[in-house]
């Protein structure tokens, strides 16, 4: 039971015990009186406050996947997203008769890539930082190309949602 419902790295136990922190509205945990024992190398103990080193971008995403039981299912859901994303930027890229094979071979190409597929299936955040880097592209050109305030508005906050996202999950390429 315990090698089945595990993680294979001390980088996946932290962003899950983050995630579980901020399901509960917390920012961060309490320490155990036996701390030892489930101590993790990315998970610290410090002034009687427990949290994990990331930064809260990615846990804040698994959220919803801890409320609704479902943690499996936040990495593939964050494949899907990605893969969506690369299909509507790449569909940008060529001419009017080639776009929706330009959609079909860049979305296949992300579901089939081996790398995207053993991080869409962990808890690491990589395929969302690609996800929200597209969907922030995405948000972007559309802004450019909608008419009226509320259409520009609302992909304008999309493109500030996925930009903030992507750094507040892995700063470095956000």
């Amino acid at each position: 039971y315990v090698l089945a419902n595990g993680y294979d790295s001390s980088d996946e136990s932290a962003y899950v015990f983050q995630a579980h922190v901020f399901a509960k509205l917390r920012a961060f945990g309490d320490v155990a009186p036996c701390g030892s024992a489930f101590q993790s190398y990315w998970v610290f103990d410090w002034q009687g406050r427990r949290f994990a080193q990331y930064t809260p971008g990615w846990p804040l995403f698994l959220v919803p996947f801890v409320w609704l039981k479902m943690l499996p299912l936040a990495g593939p859901t964050a494949l899907a997203i990605f893969a969506v994303g690369a299909a509507r930027c790449a569909r940008r890229l060529v001419p009017i008769r080639a776009r929706r094979a330009a959609g079909v071979v860049a979305g296949a190409s992300i579901l089939l890539s081996a790398t995207c597929l053993i991080n869409g299936g962990s808890y690491f955040s990589h395929v969302w930082v690609g996800a929200c880097f597209l969907w922030s592209m995405e948000a972007l050109a559309r802004m450019s190309e909608v008419d009226g305030w509320p259409a520009r508005a609302l992909w304008g906050a999309a493109a500030g949602l996925a930009l903030v996202w992507m750094a507040a999950t892995r700063p470095t390429d956000g």
